[in-house]
């Protein structure tokens, strides 16, 4: 029997992504993002998630793209980072979001060597829905710990 996992499949451009269920807790359509000064361009600012300043991520800037216009589509993705022994949440912003895919593991396939945009340590795995490659991210590799502790000390700066 085929191991298969659930993702949330979202969209950055024309490009299909998509993050493992297990790590995403909500999804938000509030875009009211609080700049935090001194912090690295792909770090937007802060969201109020239910009294607690989360850090938004821009991950068209970490992946190299161009930045994220708000628009009525674009959501935040509230997900969970492990970060040594501490899982921090972080705000992921997408163009939108498409839908919660079964992939069966052993479908899935490693990152081509050449061709693509993102660094391929982000990515676990490409799988193919109907006509379309869907890029696996892995949260956990995305950021440098460097960059987490940057996006953690916002949640001192944000105003209450």
């Amino acid at each position: 029997m085929n191991e298969t996992n659930q993702y949330l499949s979202f969209r950055l451009g024309s490009d299909a992504y998509a993050l493992g269920v297990d790590t995403v807790r909500e999804i938000l359509d509030d875009k009211r993002i609080t700049p935090v000064p001194r912090v690295p361009e792909f770090l937007r600012g802060v969201i109020n998630v239910r009294g607690m300043a989360v850090p938004v991520v821009d991950l068209r800037l970490k992946l190299g793209m161009s930045r994220t216009v708000l628009d009525t589509n674009t959501c935040v993705i509230i997900a969970e980072v492990r970060v040594a022994n501490e899982v921090l949440s972080l705000g992921v912003l997408a163009d939108s979001v498409q839908e919660v895919l079964e992939l069966d593991q052993q479908a899935m396939t490693p990152p081509p060597s050449i061709g693509t945009a993102v660094d391929s340590r982000y990515i676990a795995g490409m799988a193919r829905v109907e006509d379309v490659y869907v890029t696996v991210l892995d949260v956990n590799s995305l950021f440098t710990l460097e960059e987490l502790s940057a996006a953690g000390g916002m949640k001192e700066a944000a105003p209450e």
